[in-house]
Formats: structure tokens, C-alpha cells, sequence
């Protein structure tokens, strides 16, 4: 039996044709965004320090540029400890130092297992081709009991849940714009609580100062909370499916956490930095393994989309408001009812 209203207006041609492009559009969006990280992905751009004397120095970076120009993004300097100063402050993944005995590489697992083991296999190669070992040491190496940080890479899809559907119980289940917004502060802090508790204490996968860590947890939440409450505040039930989009299909694969942003396709690396869940993830490993260095761009970034999240609910909030008042204070033309005539 059909279910339809045989009154209702039938749906016009031109909005059935938006629909279904917008619906493959959004298809082929997930499509690539996890199916080219793992077709696609090779490093690229990955920054890496060589150090020693300027001339054997200069001579292995060109070394390095001439066997493929694209894979790293060479820093030379002089002394082991700007390398080692260099991989603290995240401004590089490893170094090529050279000394007196030979080549050394350093390593940072803590930084990237994937970019880590990398480098372990070049200096494999170049053992192989010059004939003189080369040593491999993990100057910033991950936690002991999460050497490969497998507990923050499947914590990225918890993270950037967490803040979805905090955002969809407050939007759908409390009214109230205030109680909304308390109710977003203490969902987004219990929750990132919680899961970095499980991920440090439990996991063990990130060190560091577990309240600091908790603060990196809970921007990253509010970050995805503020946006898709506000998304929902402006395009209603929409915003909710253009949130998940965003976060989930798009965020999730394109975060970089399961191996490093150098490691994804040109260009969509740089688009999973500037959504939250690769921006949380960068934090994450800052706060926990380096003392927050290398966290700007991250902070700014979850600030960022707090902002955008913060002004929409403001402005979908302040509509709804005066649309409420505006069919309260219509008038109401009462009719009286029809009367049957009396019998004579």
C-alpha cells in the first residue's frame, strides 16, 4: 500500500537533479579522501636536518636531491646539537649527522613511527652502498609501552566522534541556548578526560603531563562540537550530515595520525592539517612528547573552527529567536464555528 499524501506536491525535477549530484559529489569527496591515502600515499617534503662539516655535509644533501628531489625538504647546519635542537623543536623528523667515525641517524618515533622506520630503512640503504655502518639512535622516542603509537592513531575516530555527537544530543535533546553551552563545556571536558586517560594511563600511548594533554583533548573536541552545533543552528538537520561529513569522512583519513602528514597525497595533507581531527592529533603528539613545542599552527587551527562553530550558533541561535517572536506577536484571526440551523 503506498504511504504517499496522493495531495502532497510532487517534488520538482530540478531539485531531485541537485540532490542526486550533491549526494555523488559528496560520494566521490569520501571516495578519494580514504582511498588515496592509501593508493597515493609516498613521502613528500619531509623535513630532515644534515649536519656537519659544511663541505661533506653539503655534499651528502646533494647526494640525497639528486636521488629524489621531492622526498625531503633538507636543512644543512653544523653541529649535533642544532640536530638534535632541531628535532626537539619539531622542526624536522630526523638528521644525517656526520663525524669523525662516519654517519649517524638520528631519529624522533615519538614525532612519527612511519617517518621513523623510514628513515631506519634509508640508513640500512646507505650502509649497503657505502660500505660503512650506519648507526641509527631515537633521540625522542614514543612511549615504551606504544613504541608504534597504534593507541593514538585509532584514537583519532573516538576524538572526532566525541565531539559529533556531544554536538548532536546537546542539539536535539536540551533546549535552551545557555543550557546548550554549559552543557557542550562539560561534555567536551568529561569526555576528553576520560579518553586521554584511557589513551595514557591505560594505552599508554602518550606521555607528558596528563592535565596538559587533557586541555589538548578538550580543544580538539570543542573544536568539532562548536562546529557541528553551529552548522546545525544555521542549516538545521543538514548541518548535522555536513558535520559528519566533514569530520568523520573527511577528517578521520585525511588526520595524518596513523603516519604523518608528509606521508599523504600532496595537498590533502595539508587539508587534513586545517580540519580538526589532524589538527587534535598534532597537538596531541606536541603536548605529550615534546612539551607543547610545535603546537602553534594546531592551537590556532582548533581556535579557528571553536570561532567559525561559536559565531554560527550565534547567528542560527539569534534567527530562530526572532522567527519565534515574530509568530508569537502575529495576530490570531479567531472564527467562530459554523452553527447548524435550529429545527423550526
Amino acid at each position: 500500500m503506498s504511504t504517499q499524501n496522493p495531495s502532497a506536491t510532487p517534488t520538482p525535477w530540478l531539485k531531485i537533479g541537485i540532490s542526486i549530484l550533491g549526494l555523488v559529489a559528496l560520494l566521490t569527496v569520501i571516495l578519494l579522501a580514504f582511498a588515496l591515502p592509501a593508493l597515493k600515499s609516498e613521502p613528500h617534503d619531509i623535513p630532515l636536518a644534515v649536519a656537519g662539516p659544511a663541505t661533506a655535509a653539503e655534499q651528502v644533501a646533494d647526494q640525497l636531491e639528486a636521488k629524489d628531489a621531492e622526498t625531503f625538504d633538507l636543512t644543512v647546519i653544523e653541529t649535533e646539537d642544532e640536530a638534535r635542537e632541531l628535532i626537539d623543536d619539531r622542526e624536522v623528523y630526523g638528521a644525517i649527522v656526520i663525524g669523525p667515525q662516519g654517519m649517524t641517524m638520528y631519529t624522533a618515533s615519538a614525532a612519527s613511527p612511519a617517518v621513523s622506520t623510514m628513515l631506519t630503512q634509508m640508513a640500512a640503504k646507505m650502509s649497503a652502498e657505502s660500505g660503512a655502518k650506519v648507526p641509527v639512535e631515537d633521540v625522542h622516542p614514543a612511549a615504551d609501552d606504544d613504541p608504534n603509537q597504534r593507541g593514538l592513531a585509532a584514537g583519532a575516530l573516538p576524538l572526532a566522534l566525541a565531539g559529533y555527537i556531544s554536538a548532536i544530543m546537546l542539539a536535539l535533546t536540551v533546549v535552551g541556548t545557555l543550557r546548550q553551552v554549559i552543557g557542550l563545556i562539560v561534555l567536551t571536558s568529561v569526555a576528553a578526560a576520560t579518553l586521554i586517560a584511557i589513551l595514557q594511563f591505560w594505552f599508554g600511548s602518550i606521555a607528558g603531563d596528563y592535565w596538559i594533554n587533557t586541555a589538548a583533548g578538550a580543544l580538539g573536541i570543542s573544536a568539532a562540537a562548536w562546529m557541528v552545533l553551529g552548522l546545525h543552528a544555521v542549516l538545521g538537520k543538514a548541518g548535522l550530515g555536513l558535520g559528519a561529513a566533514t569530520l568523520i569522512l573527511l577528517g578521520n583519513p585525511l588526520s595524518g595520525l596513523a603516519s604523518a602528514p608528509e606521508l599523504l597525497p600532496t595537498g590533502w595533507s595539508t587539508v587534513g592539517q586545517l580540519l580538526p581531527p589532524g589538527a587534535t592529533g598534532t597537538l596531541l603528539r606536541s603536548t605529550g612528547f615534546f612539551d607543547g613545542t610545535g603546537s602553534t599552527q594546531a592551537i590556532w587551527v582548533l581556535a579557528v573552527w571553536v570561532a567559525v562553530g561559536v559565531l554560527m550558533y550565534a547567528i542560527g541561535t539569534t534567527i530562530s529567536s526572532a522567527k519565534r517572536r515574530k509568530a508569537q506577536e502575529a495576530p490570531h484571526i479567531e472564527t467562530e464555528p459554523e452553527r447548524s440551523p435550529s429545527p423550526a
